[in-house]
């Protein structure tokens, strides 16, 4: 991938709602699509391990998704409408997965596969 549109995507990801626990994810509805299709991918590169995660974060990252694979997979999956999407990252179990694991893991590894070219 070119650095500037890693550095075009850690943009839009840093840029994300922080969410807490018990908060309405309503908020996810008036996302446009481009965002929605940036946390989708970034869904899909973790589940095919593009994004290099260092031994433990990657346990601790596999711990916090194991309870919403299935949400996962489904947002990871392109030929799923972003209509489904969506409403999936609506759902608090799985946006609140999702977001504190893009915060919390994918952010740092992308910003360091940034430093690093």
């Amino acid at each position: 991938m070119k650095q500037s549109l890693l550095k075009q995507k850690v943009s839009t990801l840093s840029k994300l709602d922080k969410t807490k626990k018990g908060c309405d994810m309503s908020f996810v509805r008036g996302y446009p699509d481009e965002k929605i299709h940036d946390i989708c991918e970034a869904c899909f590169n973790v589940l095919q391990e593009n994004i290099p995660i260092k031994g433990n974060k990657k346990y601790q990252l596999k711990k916090k998704l194991k309870p919403i694979k299935n949400e996962i997979r489904q947002l990871a999956n392109s030929n799923i409408s972003v209509k489904t999407k969506r409403k999936l990252l609506t759902n608090p179990q799985v946006g609140h997965g999702i977001f504190s694991a893009i915060a919390t893991v994918v952010l740092p590894a992308l910003i360091s596969l940034l430093s690093k070219k």
